[in-house]
């Protein structure tokens, strides 16, 4: 039986403050988490800015940060393609050193040279969400908002799909998750991939 797992990222506990990183403010900023978590086009930022902790960043390749969707350094993302192609869209991602005393950019909204910077990550968004709910063996109840959608989940069962799980995906019914297959998560974990947390999910076939 093919294992799945729930991928969550942890926070550096060299880190005072409740996040690794913070998304910088920005025209947009109250929309960009419901965008991202969905799987429609939108018009991105060209760059999404976030102000980290340097002694956690670049340590940690999946930042616990206060935004909704994953926050993935460059190397992650790459070893989750080289697995299995999955559907998804990017938006750059820059880090800013916290400890820089000083304005980050100027009048203009051109970042300062002098901030250090770090450029090895990226806001992830799914396009697809993948048809694997078991609503046979999954415990639930329905939204009392949309009644013919899924509310709170108690018992979450996922179906294996004839060609496998793809590395990482999303399922309708609880979009607020990200999941990893087996093949996946053994590469993150061969190549020391750090941040990650990993938690089993029922599957059946």
């Amino acid at each position: 039986m093919e294992k799945v797992y729930k991928i969550s990222s942890v926070k550096n506990p060299k880190v005072d403050a409740d996040h690794d990183a913070y998304c910088n403010e920005f025209d947009g900023r109250e929309v960009i988490g419901a965008n991202m978590m969905g799987i429609r086009d939108f018009d991105k930022p060209k760059m999404l800015y976030f102000t980290a902790d340097f002694l956690s960043i670049p340590d940690s390749d999946f930042p616990f940060t206060d935004v909704s969707f994953p926050i993935i350094s460059n190397r992650m993302f790459s070893i989750l393609k080289n697995v299995k192609q999955f559907d998804f869209d990017i938006i750059p991602v820059c880090m800013l050193d916290d400890s820089f005393i000083g304005n980050q950019f100027d009048r203009k909204d051109k970042l300062n040279e002098e901030v250090p910077s770090n450029y090895n990550y990226l806001a992830l968004q799914f396009k697809s969400c993948e048809d694997v709910f078991d609503y046979s063996n999954s415990d639930f109840t329905k939204s009392l908002i949309f009644p013919e959608k899924v509310g709170t989940i108690k018992r979450l069962v996922l179906k294996v799909p004839k060609d496998g799980f793809k590395p990482v995906f999303k399922i309708k019914e609880a979009m607020e998750y990200a999941f990893v297959s087996e093949k996946a998560k053994q590469a993150l974990e061969l190549n020391n991939i750090k941040g990650c947390a990993f938690e089993e999910i029922e599957t059946l076939t």
